[in-house]
């Protein structure tokens, strides 16, 4: 598990109010497409998050091919959390269903595509807290 996987595991209960016992830490698992998933009880999936780590106020984002057919397979139940890469580590932005959110990508590789991605000062994250209901 990497730092910025860590802080976000922390984040999601600590500051957003996750339940402990339906966050599991998935990025272990090779091709899932995702770091950490969120489920109710009954099993069902609030939020599969890719965590990506920015540095400064912009990044570019390498989305390999099973998180690309993850993030269209989920929609609005995908998202992904991009983390100050250095400490104090912050939640920099956080964006739901990025298919949709970003638009065409940048740049296209054999192992994946590459969106540019503005990324906000964390004073604007303070008041976001995802819809539990869908």
């Amino acid at each position: 598990m990497t730092p910025s996987e860590e802080f976000v595991l922390v984040y999601l209960i600590k500051s957003e109010g996750w339940p402990e016992e339906w966050i599991t830490y998935r990025g272990n698992e090779m091709k899932l497409g995702y770091d950490i998933e969120i489920k109710d009880p009954s099993g069902r999936v609030f939020r599969a998050i890719e965590v990506k780590t920015a540095l400064g106020q912009g990044t570019s984002a390498l989305f390999q091919p099973s998180q690309l057919a993850r993030a269209e397979e989920l929609g609005d139940n995908y998202w992904i959390y991009f983390v100050e890469y250095r400490p104090p580590w912050q939640v920099r932005r956080i964006i739901q269903n990025p298919i949709e959110a970003l638009g065409p990508p940048k740049r296209e590789y054999e192992s994946g595509i590459v969106i540019d991605i503005p990324v906000v000062p964390s004073t604007i994250l303070e008041g976001l807290r995802g819809d539990r209901s869908k």
